[in-house]
């Protein structure tokens, strides 16, 4: 995203409230994959990175669910 003239802005977008259930896999040494289910999407997010997780991550699937995900509006941004 650009700013003023010969300025480029970097935006975070926060999706850790959005987030319905997911896990990432590093069971196998150099890959993470995992996926990523929000409330605004009907498919997930896949992930497919290469190196390793950190420190009690390395080399272990993890599996997450949030009982309270919040819900986004049609550009991406929570509604609260």
């Amino acid at each position: 995203m650009k700013g003023r003239i010969g300025e480029q802005w970097e935006i975070a977008l926060r999706i850790d409230g959005q987030v319905i259930r997911g896990g990432i896999d590093n069971s196998e040494h150099g890959c993470v994959v995992g996926r990523l289910w929000l409330s605004s999407r009907v498919e997930p997010i896949e992930l497919d990175l290469a190196g390793d997780c950190w420190g009690g991550l390395a080399g272990r699937l993890l599996r997450f669910t949030n009982q309270e995900p919040k819900d986004m509006d049609r550009d991406g941004l929570t509604t609260e």
